[in-house]
């Protein structure tokens, strides 16, 4: 018998999840309605409009973070496993996990990781958070290092002014730890958790096949020395398995994140919510009434932009959001912009913006024997490396 969608999964998770020491965290962490804040993007906003006659594909930020920290706590299990002499610590796993459950936190804004930094530390005081972090020995006063730590993972190491720039940037944990900070978040070649999460949803969700196995990674990755740096190295056998990671990567970005239909209804919903951002008030901080473009900057408005407000303008019927209301009905019933064509061009001879928009502009006027104007059109510029 086949699995319906509501019995198939995208990765499985352990119900002892108690036990890695985040279940009082992840209650007081998420109390405040972050079970719902907008950090998944419009493709699942597609996904719903799409699939809103069958089993609908909701996932909220607290099961992706949840994931993404079972996996940085199985990754870190691992290393500690095959390599006692690296001497990781319970802490040291329990802070990975914690960045990989807030690590995505701040993703509506364009500085999602400053954003993030922000609203763990929003969190961390409203829901005295530091208590129960303390239960399980992390030092979480201001200023000490396991506090840091998580916070580096998050969005990397503070400025260093560029004075000693040969020096080891971070403050949490040693260099003799470094490898810690690529479970996460790996600003050294990319290959971390994160990913392997969103991989396996995604392909999920979207019917991509997805050929990598962040299984094997996990069973023969290693801590070994590169350039005098301990970074997290995996066997020569498992090169092709690396390689079909980097190809669903691209695919993704080719055949979803950066298809037609997501960037015509992104911008449609940017559209829409420009038109309404005067017209709606979010409480935020000290009573302060702010607008949907200046709410991601508090973070107690923040905690308030669910995807309610994309519901609230769509059912709403004050003639000052009608034309807000109009577009979204727009994305609901498929009508959506036209989509003109697009024009490829080589890596480094990408012209300046407005060159590319008359080049493409001539192109399609062209190409679809109508007369374009530039005012008429909307130019994206997408890079998929």
């Amino acid at each position: 018998m086949s699995e319906t969608p509501e019995e198939t999964k995208t990765m499985e998770l352990p119900a002892e999840y108690e036990q890695w020491g985040l279940d009082e965290i992840c209650e007081h962490l998420f109390q405040q309605g972050l079970k719902d804040v907008l950090t998944k993007g419009v493709l699942y906003d597609i996904l719903k409009v799409l699939q809103q006659n069958t089993p609908a594909v909701i996932v909220e930020c607290f099961s992706l973070s949840l994931r993404v920290a079972y996996l940085a706590g199985e990754l870190a299990k691992a290393l500690k496993t095959k390599q006692p002499e690296l001497g990781i610590t319970n802490e040291d796993i329990l802070c990975v996990q914690i960045a990989g459950l807030c690590h995505d936190l701040g993703d509506l804004s364009k500085d999602h990781e400053e954003n993030s930094i922000k609203m763990f530390n929003y969190l961390v005081e409203v829901n005295q958070l530091k208590p129960y972090m303390k239960t399980h020995n992390l030092n979480v006063d201001d200023g000490e290092e396991d506090l840091e730590f998580i916070r580096e993972m998050i969005s990397g190491p503070k400025q260093n002014n560029g004075a000693q720039s040969q020096q080891w940037p971070y403050q949490g944990r040693s260099e003799e730890k470094s490898f810690l900070y690529e479970i996460v978040a790996n600003k050294t070649n990319g290959i971390d958790v994160d990913k392997f999460d969103y991989f396996a949803r995604d392909c999920h969700h979207l019917g991509i096949q997805n050929n990598f196995d962040h299984r094997r990674f996990l069973k023969f990755a290693r801590v070994c020395e590169v350039d005098g740096q301990k970074q997290i190295c995996f066997r020569d056998k498992e090169a092709y398995n690396l390689f079909n990671m980097f190809h669903t990567r691209y695919s993704l970005h080719r055949r979803a994140y950066k298809h037609k239909v997501t960037k015509i209804i992104e911008l449609m919903i940017k559209d829409a919510f420009l038109k309404a951002d005067p017209h709606i008030q979010i409480k935020g901080s000290g009573g302060e009434m702010l607008t949907l473009s200046t709410a991601i900057h508090d973070m107690e408005a923040y905690t308030k932009l669910t995807d309610k407000v994309f519901e609230d303008i769509l059912h709403s019927s004050p003639d000052n959001l009608k034309e807000a209301r109009e577009i979204l009905k727009r994305i609901m019933s498929r009508e959506l912009y036209k989509y003109l064509g697009e024009i490829p061009f080589k890596k480094n001879m990408m012209p300046k913006p407005k060159e590319t928009i008359k080049v493409c502009t001539n192109a399609l006027s062209e190409y679809c024997a109508l007369s374009v104007g530039e005012k008429q059109c909307i130019l994206f510029v997408s890079v998929v490396s």
